[in-house]
């Protein structure tokens, strides 16, 4: 679910069979990744770099995750020497 007017996505526990699920991949030094790119694909949503949610919320809805309150977490790619 996304609310466009709130700028939030709201993600909800599925199946790993639901083709239409995303995978959640597992905490590597206490950080769970989404690979949330189809589903910004398929709304129309525009992002350029990984971002990392400042202040996500579990509800009774699933997980909130602002895209105002966003950072970015990408690396740094080194130059060429």
């Amino acid at each position: 679910m996304d609310d466009r007017a709130l700028d939030t996505i709201v993600l909800q526990g599925a199946s790993v069979r639901v083709q239409t699920s995303f995978p959640v991949r597992e905490k590597v030094r206490g950080v769970s990744r989404v690979n949330a790119a189809p589903f910004c694909r398929h709304f129309g949503i525009t992002i350029d770099t990984t971002l990392g949610f400042i202040d996500p919320k579990f509800t009774e809805n699933g997980l909130e995750l602002n895209l105002s309150r966003v950072v970015s977490v990408a690396k740094r790619r080194k130059r060429p020497k």
